[in-house]
C-alpha cells in the first residue's frame, strides 16, 4: 500500500493535467454563446420516465411503477429569448395524438462564457390535460449548433429527462426548403422500443431504407423482440417544407397495417428524430396503440 500512493498521486496529477487541456481545448473551441447566436430554430429529442406509487404491496412499503416519457419536436428562439414551439409526446400510458403539442416559452439565466442557460416553457402534454411549467437545463456546444439537456422543474417530483438539440439548418439558410428529396438515397433508423401501453419492454430495430425522391421507400428491417427477425417494409417519408417528418411503414407481420410516425430532420436530411410507430391503423380502419419506439435516423453517405 505505501508503494501505491505515489502511483495514485502520479495518476490523480496525470488526470488533472489532461482534465485541464482538454477544458482548454473545449474552451478555445468554443465562443461566447450570446443570444444573438443562440437564436435560431432546435430540432429536439427528450426521454426519460415517470414513477407513479401503487397501493403498499408487503412486505414492500409502497410498490412503485415507471412508464416511459418521449418528447419530440421542434422550438424558435428569439434574439429577445422568448420561446414558442411544438412537440410529441408519449407519457406512460396517457393516450397519444398525431398532432404536435404547443409549447411557449423563454430562454434566460444566459451564462455567455459557460454557454449554458435555463429554458423555461408552458406546454400540456397529454391530450386535454392542463398547461403545466417545466424548467430544463441547456448546456450549448459545438457553437451553439448543439445542445444537451435535463429536467430542472416539472410539476411531477418524480418525473426526470435527458435531451439533445440541433439547429435545424446552417446560420446562412432559412427553413421552408425541406422536402422528401433531402431523404432520398439510403437512410438508417435505429429504434429503441418503449413497450405497448406504456409498459417497459426490451426490444430494438434498425431499419436499412431505400428512398425514392418522392419520400417513398422500401427496405429491411432487423428487431429482437425477444427474437431476433428480419422483415420487409415498405412506407413513405412525407417531409413538410419546414422539416416535420409524417411517415408511414407497413410489413407482413401484420398484414393490412399502416403504422404511422412523427418527426423531425435537421442538417439538409442528414440526422432526424422519429417517434415510429406512434400509432397503428388497423385494417378495419381502427386505431391500436403500439409498441411505442424512439429513433434516430441517419442518412447514409452523406
Amino acid at each position: 500500500m505505501i508503494v501505491a500512493r505515489p502511483l495514485i498521486s502520479t495518476a490523480v496529477a496525470a488526470l488533472a493535467v489532461l482534465a485541464g487541456l482538454l477544458g482548454a481545448g473545449a474552451a478555445s473551441a468554443q465562443g461566447n454563446c450570446t443570444m444573438d447566436r443562440l437564436a435560431r430554430t432546435y430540432a429536439f429529442e427528450s426521454h426519460g420516465s415517470i414513477t407513479f406509487a401503487l397501493a403498499p404491496s408487503p412486505p414492500i412499503e409502497w410498490s412503485l411503477i415507471s412508464r416511459p416519457l418521449v418528447m419530440l419536436g421542434w422550438f424558435t428562439v428569439l434574439p429577445d429569448g422568448t420561446m414558442s414551439g411544438e412537440a410529441w409526446v408519449i407519457l406512460g400510458r396517457a393516450p397519444t395524438v398525431l398532432d404536435a403539442r404547443p409549447l411557449t416559452g423563454r430562454l434566460y439565466e444566459l451564462d455567455a462564457e459557460a454557454c449554458t442557460a435555463v429554458l423555461e416553457w408552458v406546454g400540456a402534454p397529454v391530450p386535454g390535460g392542463p398547461s403545466a411549467l417545466h424548467r430544463e437545463r441547456l448546456v450549448f456546444v459545438d457553437n451553439g449548433r448543439e445542445f444537451r439537456s435535463m429536467l430542472k422543474y416539472s410539476p411531477s417530483g418524480t418525473m426526470a429527462w435527458i435531451g439533445r438539440g440541433h439547429r435545424m439548418t446552417p446560420d446562412d439558410e432559412d427553413l421552408g426548403v425541406c422536402g422528401p428529396h433531402l431523404l432520398a438515397g439510403d437512410v438508417l433508423v435505429q429504434c429503441e422500443a418503449l413497450g405497448f401501453e406504456g409498459r417497459a419492454t426490451t426490444a430494438a430495430s434498425m431499419a436499412r431504407l431505400a428512398v425514392a425522391g418522392d419520400g417513398s421507400f422500401t427496405g429491411t428491417v432487423y428487431s429482437k423482440d425477444p427474437v431476433y427477425a428480419e422483415a420487409e417494409v415498405e412506407g413513405t417519408f412525407d417531409v413538410q417544407p419546414d422539416c416535420k417528418v409524417e411517415a408511414t411503414l407497413e410489413s407482413w407481420s401484420l398484414p393490412g397495417a399502416v403504422h404511422h410516425g412523427r418527426g423531425m430532420i435537421f442538417d439538409q436530411g442528414k440526422e432526424g428524430f422519429l417517434i415510429l410507430p406512434f400509432e397503428t391503423t388497423l385494417p378495419d380502419g381502427s386505431p391500436f396503440r403500439p409498441a411505442l419506439a424512439r429513433c434516430d435516423l441517419v442518412s447514409l453517405g452523406r
